[in-house]
């Protein structure tokens, strides 16, 4: 009996789906053994990540579980550590760590992409991105902390802080998340935060370009043009040619000098390759995607294949598929079909996609778009876009969930609970610039700081006059007092140029303290049972 060809896919992403169906039913006849891995045993649906940050829809509306995904194959949720190709095995660790090694006649890459961190200073450390879906759960909490603190919030420096939102990128997720959160804004001052004004709200948007929504402009310039007005009549700022330079826990900083105080940055800019990539020894394009051929193929030899953002496979115009859902979709389905067709010794077809369209939603049930080269605007196209929704959405029981909620909210509401969660006992790395205060004097004591690189000065304001106590440089640390003696700040601490610090919590402080005698001693000597201008809290 012929033995069944062993398919093993990295990633459990778009393109991985599309295989899975493309083979269900040479899965279920005994000809292909499938098998998928992925660190999450869900897929997340980015189209509808917009309406989640805004509470329009539940949030586990865009998760669908990888089991009956990829069903009647195999499911792995583990994290792939090595890649093998010459002797076609996959290592693999589960939550325990514990290794597991898995071979195969055929491997498809599907590892997709990851955020970039390196794109600017502090955008590891101080901005908020949508590329994991508890990142997501995290932004929406947050846009909701910001205006339950705004609510209580008298300052007027910190309360316009707190009501900045600064989204860097133009592309389709920065404009989307843009526009419903001037939507969610308008309504939620008009009902529930009465306290805060919409007015006292900045949505800002950060953008490279000379226009937003690139993909869209360069063949329907009028329709980027619509959107552009329509924002900004609703009181969507736009920073076109505009890049950020640096981000900290109290400004963004562009780099023609321009500071936007804030609480609140997300990307939506920068990916990178998946690491796990330099572990192949095949070609990779300028932007770092494995070099497929036209069947989506990287070795024949090896056995090879990728899908998905990590591929570059090339469309019938010879350009390589954009690193976009609805491609990797249909990515999936000719790899699927090209991989039966190798187990049963037939033809294969090149991948033949070319697009069917893009929209964008701005809010209100508005949006433009485009389909099969035809332009729409408006209500229209929001209706289509809702259609294309629910089509892609992988699960048919969200897909049912999906469509109970839009027809929910404009009846019961925006779901608006912020649900906020202890940080774990960890070391936190933070960014300031020049100028920037990093403690306040007078303030409540949340944290000590060690500084990693750079200078801080400590300044104490006496009677209405600052005064200069210590410059303070790398290895030195400060806050402890505070933190310890459960005391306001004593003195304001700023940094003098760029300066890098790691971030102790009140708690983890503590914890430290009272269980390591070393670290207890060296606060106790250099600080807190003798405080002295340079070492302040």
């Amino acid at each position: 009996m012929k033995q069944p060809l062993r398919v093993v896919c990295l990633g459990g992403g778009y393109g991985s789906i599309y295989i899975a169906k493309a083979l269900r039913s040479a899965v279920r006849r005994g000809e292909v053994d499938l098998t998928v891995i992925d660190q999450r045993n869900f897929h997340t649906f980015h189209g509808l990540v917009p309406e989640l940050l805004v509470g329009k829809i539940q949030a586990g509306q865009v998760i669908s579980p990888g089991r009956r995904l990829f069903a009647p194959g195999r499911f792995i949720n583990a994290t792939v550590d090595t890649i093998e190709v010459k002797a076609k095995t996959v290592t693999y660790s589960g939550g325990d760590g514990r290794p597991h090694d898995i071979g195969y006649d055929q491997l498809v890459v599907n590892l997709g992409s990851v955020d970039d961190l390196k794109r600017y200073r502090g955008v590891g450390e101080h901005t908020m991105r949508l590329k994991s879906y508890t990142d997501c759960l995290q932004v929406r909490n947050h846009i909701l902390a910001m205006l339950e603190l705004a609510e209580l919030e008298s300052d007027a420096e910190e309360r316009r802080r707190l009501l900045t939102f600064v989204i860097a990128g133009g592309n389709y997720a920065g404009i989307e998340t843009a526009g419903e959160l001037s939507e969610m804004l308008e309504e939620l001052t008009r009902g529930e935060f009465k306290r805060v004004r919409r007015d006292e709200a900045r949505i800002v948007v950060v953008h490279g370009g000379p226009h937003i929504l690139p993909e869209l402009g360069q063949r329907f310039p009028k329709h980027v043009e619509r959107a552009q007005d329509y924002l900004r009549e609703h009181g969507v700022e736009l920073i076109l040619g505009g890049r950020l330079k640096s981000a900290t826990p109290h400004e963004a900083v562009l780099v023609d000098g321009t500071r936007i105080p804030t609480r609140t940055l997300i990307s939506c800019t920068g990916t990178a390759p998946n690491p796990l990539l330099d572990q192949l020894p095949y070609g990779r394009n300028e932007g770092g995607r494995l070099t497929a051929d036209a069947f989506g193929r990287i070795s024949v030899e090896d056995g090879v294949w990728a899908v998905g953002d990590c591929a570059a496979i090339p469309m019938r115009n010879g350009a390589p598929a954009p690193p976009l859902a609805l491609y990797a979709m249909h990515g999936g389905t000719t790899l699927g079909k090209n991989l039966l067709a190798l187990a049963r010794g037939t033809a294969m077809k090149p991948y033949s996609f070319f697009g069917m369209g893009d929209a964008c939603v701005l809010g209100r049930r508005n949006a433009v778009a485009q389909l099969y080269g035809i332009p729409l605007h408006g209500f229209l196209a929001w209706i289509i876009w809702r259609v294309c929704m629910v089509l892609y959405l992988p699960s048919p029981a969200k897909r049912a969930r999906l469509l109970f909620d839009w027809a929910s909210v404009p009846f019961m509401g925006r779901d608006i609970t912020s649900v906020q969660t202890e940080d774990p006992i960890a070391v936190g790395s933070e960014m300031y610039e020049a100028g920037q205060i990093i403690v306040r004097q007078g303030d409540v004591g949340t944290a000590m700081y060690i500084v990693r690189s750079g200078d801080v000065e400590v300044v104490r304001d006496v009677s209405g006059k600052a005064e200069v106590l210590a410059r303070l440089g790398p290895g030195s640390h400060f806050g402890e007092v505070a933190v310890l003696r459960d005391v306001r700040r004593t003195a304001t601490v700023r940094a003098v140029g760029a300066v890098e610090v790691l971030r102790l919590s009140r708690d983890d402080t503590k914890r430290l303290t009272e269980n390591f005698e070393a670290f207890g001693q060296g606060i106790t000597l250099r600080g807190v049972s003798a405080p002295t201008p340079a070492q302040p809290s």
